[in-house]
């Protein structure tokens, strides 16, 4: 069966639940599926703006955002340009100069025949601009919220309908959209109830699921673009999970059972350790000094590789999971100077923090150490001879 992005069915509402395929309640300012996950909501339909037909009637006045004009043209042809001049240095895995050279060159030309993924790329472009040009921020995130929009609709028929002569761009494509994903957390409006951030969790975890499927009908084409990807992605992926990885053991407090909580059942208790184990290869990296070009594939890699009874518990919002997601974001902020993470992760931190999900001394102490980051106490890192320097009573 092919890899699904969304489910179900909504054609007016807001912009959010028609992109999720869901159906929109329609409350204004805010939908109550918005409100529920503390997005913003946007109404970028307006059905009651009409103009009056010959006959009397009303007609809707038309969408000319994608009309072929010379603004548009000169508008998508700047973002292709920036998105090779200033995003692709910035994606990780460009410090390879064959990886570089295929974000900058292979992909846009690829992206010029196949729309879904030319679209992802505007729309990425868009959310770096709405970051780095605050004058423009308003309109660069509903620029960019057309192009998705355009990008997922194309992308789900996509999906299921995978041939030899699609599997390259569709890989792409899930790829850019899992990055858009994860650059628009600093996006996220926190006020409100804390959500944990599916949309951005369930779309990393499918991209194993997009690649296997390209993979295997690409295996006879080694000049796919995919390829290199892989092959510089397995040197990583193997070392997690090797038998000799030893585990720091830094971060097994983060297992200890608190009170009657969830770790009775075998199931969860391994998604967890599972978990912990990735936070910890996470951490190697840091104690081995990687660059932080190197650094960032991991955190790439480490939300496609989350356990999916992991990811059902963070969705349940069990205390465990959540608190694992702050030492996920813990991790993010050491890679706060890129554009794509900004701030986000520490207002993850922090709005988990005001949740009062948390609450509990046991959980307070599993909480120090990210904590400490929202705080500017002590430096994110945190790692000195083989063991994390977590404060622990």
């Amino acid at each position: 069966m092919p890899p699904r992005l969304y489910h179900t069915k909504s054609k007016t509402g807001c912009l959010r639940c028609r992109t999720r395929r869901v159906k929109c309640d329609e409350k204004q300012p805010t939908c109550g599926g918005c409100t529920r996950h503390s997005v913003a909501c946007v109404y970028d339909r307006r059905p009651d703006s009409t103009s009056p037909n010959p006959d009397g009637g009303l007609k809707p006045e038309p969408d000319t955002f994608f009309q072929e004009t010379r603004e548009r043209r000169h508008r998508e042809l700047r973002l292709l340009h920036v998105f090779v001049t200033q995003v692709c240095p910035y994606i990780p895995g460009t410090h390879i100069p064959k990886l570089l050279e295929i974000w900058t060159v292979g992909v846009p030309e690829m992206a010029l025949g196949y729309e879904p993924l030319l679209h992802a790329i505007l729309g990425f472009s868009c959310l770096y601009e709405a970051t780095c040009k605050h004058n423009v921020a308003a309109e660069r995130l509903h620029w960019r919220a057309r192009y998705l929009e355009k990008t997922l609709q194309a992308h789900r028929a996509a999906l299921g309908h995978f041939t030899r002569e699609n599997a390259d761009a569709v890989s792409f494509t899930t790829v850019v959209i899992t990055l858009d994903a994860f650059a628009h957390l600093r996006e996220r409006d926190l006020s409100g109830p804390y959500e944990p951030p599916m949309d951005w969790l369930q779309l990393s975890r499918g991209i194993g699921d997009v690649c296997k499927c390209a993979l295997a009908l690409l295996q006879d084409d080694k000049d796919a673009l995919i390829w290199p990807l892989v092959h510089t992605s397995v040197d990583t992926i193997r070392m997690r999970k090797s038998d000799d990885l030893p585990m720091l053991g830094a971060l097994s407090h983060l297992l200890v059972p608190v009170g009657s909580e969830d770790l009775r059942d075998a199931i969860d208790e391994e998604a967890y350790r599972e978990t912990v184990r990735l936070l910890e290869w996470i951490a190697s990296g840091r104690e081995a000094g990687e660059p932080l070009n190197i650094f960032c594939r991991r955190l790439m890699y480490l939300s496609t590789l989350l356990p999916a009874r992991y990811v059902e518990l963070l969705s349940m919002k069990r205390p465990r999971a959540l608190m694992l997601l702050a030492h996920v974001f813990a991790f993010c902020s050491y890679a706060s100077e890129m554009w794509w993470v900004g701030d986000s992760a520490r207002q993850e931190i922090k709005a988990l923090q005001e949740s009062r999900l948390l609450d509990g001394p046991e959980w307070e102490v599993m909480m120090r150490w990210p904590a400490s980051i929202v705080a500017g106490e002590q430096s994110p890192c945190l790692l000195k001879s083989g063991n994390m320097e977590i404060a622990v009573d």
